[in-house]
C-alpha cells in the first residue's frame, strides 16, 4: 500500500500582534502531534520571529502599509 503524503495546510493571520502570537502555542500543540505537517503562515511581516522556532513552518510576511495598500493590494496579496 502506497503512503499518503499529507498537503501543506495554508494559514492567513492578519490581526494585532497578541493576536498572532496566540497561535504560537497552537502550533506547538499541533506539531506534538503532527510533526512532520508543513504549514504556510502568512501574516504582517513584523511578526515573523514568532515562528523561527519551528522548521515546519514555512512564512511568508506582507507589509499592508507599503506593498499591499487597499483593495488593490489586497486582491495582489491573494
Amino acid at each position: 500500500m502506497t503512503q499518503k503524503k499529507d498537503k501543506s495546510i495554508l494559514v492567513f493571520r492578519f490581526s494585532s500582534l497578541g493576536d498572532i502570537a496566540m497561535t504560537v502555542p497552537v502550533l506547538r500543540s499541533f506539531f506534538n502531534t503532527y510533526p512532520d505537517q508543513k504549514i504556510i503562515f502568512v501574516s504582517r511581516s513584523f511578526v515573523e520571529p514568532l515562528f523561527q522556532e519551528f522548521e515546519n513552518v514555512e512564512f511568508i510576511g506582507l507589509d499592508f502599509k507599503t506593498d499591499y495598500i487597499g483593495v488593490k493590494g489586497l486582491f495582489r496579496a491573494f
